[in-house]
This record gives C-alpha cells, structure tokens and sequence, in this order.
C-alpha cells in the first residue's frame, strides 16, 4: 500500500482549516453572530394603516412599459407599511390615439393603492411615438421636441393631474432626463436648459390644476451636480424656481454611505439658488445577486447585503433631512434581463416568489422611524474604534432614538460585530434597548453597560457591524413582541 496521500487529502485538510478558522472568527456567511446582550424579544411592525404619516416611500415603477403586474405584488403593500408609492404615469400606454385616453389601467393601481392606506405619487415620464418628435419611451429617452408634441403632451398632462387631483398632489416631471447627456458632447442626452423649459411649461399646467401640489424636478441620474446647477440656472434667469419644490437625484453608489460629499455639494448648489427648494432621493436600490443588471451591476451582491445597502441608504438620508423613495418594490422584467433590485423576488413570469430578506428589514425601518420621529442636527457622538461609525440621532415624543453602523466599505455578507464604547452627546436615555434593524431583534441593555458622565450617555460594549443597529428609549419603539 502506497504511504501517498490520496490527491485530494490536501484539498480535505485546507477545508477543515479554513472551517475552524471561520468558525472562531464567526465569519460564516449568513450566519447571525451572538450579540452578547440578553434578548427582549422581537420587534412589532406595523401596516400601512397603522403607520403616522408619509415618511418613507417605495416604487412601484415601469408598470407604464408592462416590466411588473401590480396584481402580482399588491398584497405584499400593506405589510410593509410604507404609505407612499411611486408610480410612473405612462402616456404613450394611456395615449395610443391621438386625444383618446384610456387611463383605466392606471386607475386601478392608483385607487386599490388609496385603499391600502398608501399615498401615490406620480412621475410624468417618456413620450409618446405616435406624435412625430414625441420623444422617447424608455430609459434615457428624449424629450418631447416638436410642438405639436409639445402640445399633446400638455393635454396629456392635464388629462391626468384633473383625474387624480382628488388622490394624488405630488408630482414628478419626468425621470432622469439627464440619462447619456455629456457636456462635451451636445449631441447626446437631454440638454439642462431644454429640460427647465420642459419642466416649466409642465410645472405651469400642475399649478393651474393644482396651487399647492409639490412639484419634483430633475429626478437625475446619479447626483449630477453639473447638470442640476444649468437646470437652476435656467430657471432662475427665466423666473422658474417657483416650478420646482424638491430636487430629485438617484444616488447609485455601491457603498450607499459614499455619497455624503457628493450629496453635500449639490445642496450648497442648491442653496445658491433657492432656500426653499429641498433635496430629495427619489429613486435608489441595489440588487440582491450578481448579474449584469443596470445600476450597480457587476458585484457580488446577496439578499443579505441588499438588506444593509437599503437600511443605510435610507437612515443616511432621514439623518441628512431628506425625504428618500426605494427602488423598488418587486424586481422587474425588463426587455433583456430581471433588475433584481425588487424587496420580492420574482421568476420570468413576473410572479413573485417570496419577498427577500431586505422586505422584513424595511419593515422593521418604516415602523421605528415614522413621521413622528424627528431627527436631531445638533447630536455629537464618539466612538472609540478604529471603523469609520456613521450615526445619527433622533426623537420620538422625546425619547431618543440613535442609529450607528460601520460606513466605510461596502455591505458585506458577514455579520461579525465589534463591541464599541459610544458616547452620545445631547440625548437622554432612562430606560434604553438595541434594535438590530436588520433582524428586528431587541436586546435589553445591563445596567453595568450605560452610564451618564457630564451628562453624556455612554454605552460600553456595544456590538456593531455594517448594518443599522439602534439604541432607543423603550417607549420609542412600537412594541415589543415576546
């Protein structure tokens, strides 16, 4: 008998190292580590009809191009508990001959939507062929250039603000207009000063209809600062500021905290134009595997690090005070592949499967941080550790609530945590509790873990990872379930 190894005796040994090796470490992926705190119980969600206020929203989009059936996922709306949606409006679907509109299969969203306890919202998108320079009907498309276009899609546009001005008052003029506009290359893409024109002209029509709706422009891809400043540019020298109510951008970035700067820039730009026009993130999401799949393709991704991407992209913009929509609800079908950025997931016949592990940890999101709860810019904190800790501090009916993560890479499939000290400055904690949010386990905290010390709030030991964790007044949360 040969004293050789087997050929693959090498191969077994490295399994097993690198099997004890993870397993010491806790570095297994998907597998939750111990928080090391004793367990309250779980966190209570609530519904759409259960949730205060408008502050989170969700989007229900392409369903102009047929890319998702609303009937396939409408029973997944009420769970989630967000109460704003956004839809997008579809003219060259409505409008398939000239001045005949059939809105019937947007009516049916908009309305069981109002039913289930959700606000819609509506982006006025992509034009119409049947109109010669009618622009185009899908992503990156142009805008309508002729005029009888231009005077088709104003009587689109009145169509259907009158239909749903009883339900609707927030509106969208049209989605990344910018999409393949370089400034070296004129040719290309939505120029800024024919989109402020377009959105003026729109912007006059809602107004009419609609004196107090909220009018959302620009809705650019990627943060676009360039852009979005010729567009304001525009409309400042041609008294337009007043047909804009939010600036909307589409922060992609595979680490959602990455864009603090970026975000930072285009508000100090903003700021230069108007002091009551806001920010808003009107669309964002990452996909929950890897495939060639729009924005953010080509990484790794997995349902668990989707769940982190969307729960610090979100408390990153409630922290900053900008209202945040994420993209999207379900995955969507497109033309050439699945965007697998969708909260459900769904197979080739649009029919969904199961909702994804980010679903229940955008649960757990909308029913802590409700419109009650309000944020803190004064809040200071330290946390002694080498990671980069993002945190941010708010109040519900006084009782605070602070959200902190490691910021500095990427989501990752791992789920070891680190026990930190963190000081909080300017808050007050009596009886505080940890919220992972991303599970939706609370956690009591010993006494021997907190203490007050010139009346900073210091919590010793406490374990965070590259998700949100929350420490919160008892009383701040909706409920605890045993």
């Amino acid at each position: 008998m040969s004293n050789r190894h087997p050929y693959w005796y090498p191969l077994l040994i490295l399994t097993l190292l690198c099997t004890c090796v993870s397993a010491q470490h806790n570095v297994t992926p998907w597998t939750e580590v111990a928080i090391g705190l004793p367990v309250a119980g779980k966190l209570k969600t609530l519904t759409t009809h259960e949730v205060k206020g408008y502050p989170w929203s969700v989007g229900g989009e392409t369903m102009d191009r047929d890319y998702t059936i609303y009937d396939n996922w409408k029973a997944y709306v009420e769970p989630l508990g967000i109460t704003q949606v956004r839809l997008q409006s579809g003219w060259a679907k409505t409008e398939k001959k000239q001045g005949q509109y059939d809105f019937a299969w947007l009516d049916h969203h908009v309305r069981d939507l109002v039913k289930k306890g959700v606000k819609p919202w509506i982006s006025l998108s992509y034009g119409n062929e049947i109109y010669s320079g009618g622009g185009g009907i899908r992503l990156g498309a142009g805008l309508p250039n002729s005029g009888t276009a231009k005077e088709g899609w104003k009587r689109y546009v009145r169509a259907t603000v009158a239909r749903y001005s009883d339900v609707v008052d927030v509106w969208e003029v049209w989605n990344e207009p910018n999409n393949n506009w370089r400034p070296d290359n004129p040719g290309h893409g939505n120029p800024p000063e024919d989109y402020a024109a377009f959105l003026m002209m729109t912007s006059k029509i809602i107004r009419e209809l609609q004196p107090k709706a909220t009018i959302i422009g620009m809705a650019s891809a990627g943060i676009a600062t360039q852009w979005n400043a010729r567009v304001l540019r525009y409309l400042k020298a041609n008294d337009g500021l007043e047909s804009l109510d939010l600036l909307c951008y589409h922060p992609y970035s595979l680490n959602p905290d990455a864009v603090d700067r970026g975000v930072a820039e285009l508000r100090d730009t903003l700021r230069k134009y108007s002091d009551r026009i806001e920010l808003y993130q009107g669309e964002n999401g990452a996909p929950s595997e890897f495939r060639n799949t729009k924005a953010l393709s080509k990484y790794n991704w997995t349902e668990l690090s989707q769940a982190k991407w969307f729960l610090r992209r979100a408390i990153n913009d409630r922290g900053q005070g900008i209202g945040t929509s994420i993209f999207s609800i379900v995955d969507l079908q497109y033309p050439d592949e699945i965007n697998r950025k969708g909260l459900l997931l769904t197979n080739d016949n649009k029919e969904v499967v199961r909702p994804k592990h980010a679903y229940s940890a955008v649960q757990n999101l909308v029913s802590l941080f409700g419109a009650d709860v309000v944020r803190r810019p004064d809040f200071d904190y330290k946390a002694a550790t080498y990671h980069g800790v993002k945190a941010y501090a708010f109040d519900r009916s006084n009782a605070a609530l602070v959200a902190f993560w490691f910021g500095d890479n990427i989501p990752s499939d791992y789920n070891t945590t680190t026990a930190v000290d963190l000081t909080f400055r300017k808050t007050t904690f009596k009886d505080p509790v940890c919220v992972d949010l991303r599970t939706g386990q609370v956690y009591e905290i010993p006494a021997s873990r907190h203490r007050v010390e010139n009346q900073d709030h210091v919590f010793f030991g406490i374990p965070v990872y590259d998700s949100p964790t929350v420490i919160a007044e008892r009383s701040a949360l909706p409920g605890i379930l045993k």
